[in-house]
């Protein structure tokens, strides 16, 4: 398609709050006494609105999803999960079953 038919243009600033802020005219329709030209520059800055802060998820409790049954469980899985609530490494099944109940009791 070819612009041989095109007529230049010109943006002036609105008359109507309807029409937005500007409306395009034909260039020679342009009258500087009833017209004022549009310039981007007009238009007031847009707010500049910080990103919100993000906030780091806590990773969730071993005791979230505890099984009803995790006294039943196997030795790895009660001393894996004693070491994840507190922080030390029971030595055997029986001390893991208590540093468990003890984070439950918390």
């Amino acid at each position: 398609m070819g612009t041989a038919n095109v007529c230049p243009v010109v943006r002036v600033k609105a008359w109507h709050p309807s029409q937005g802020a500007y409306v395009e005219i034909n260039e020679s329709d342009f009258d500087p006494i009833r017209h004022e030209r549009f310039e981007l520059a007009a238009l007031p800055p847009l707010p500049v609105v910080p990103p919100a802060p993000s906030t780091p998820t806590p990773p969730p409790s071993p005791l979230a999803n505890l099984p009803r049954n995790w006294r039943d469980q196997k030795t790895n899985w009660l001393r894996e999960t004693a070491e994840e609530v507190s922080g030390r490494t029971p030595e055997t099944r029986e001390q893991a079953v208590q540093m468990i109940d003890a984070a439950l009791a918390k």
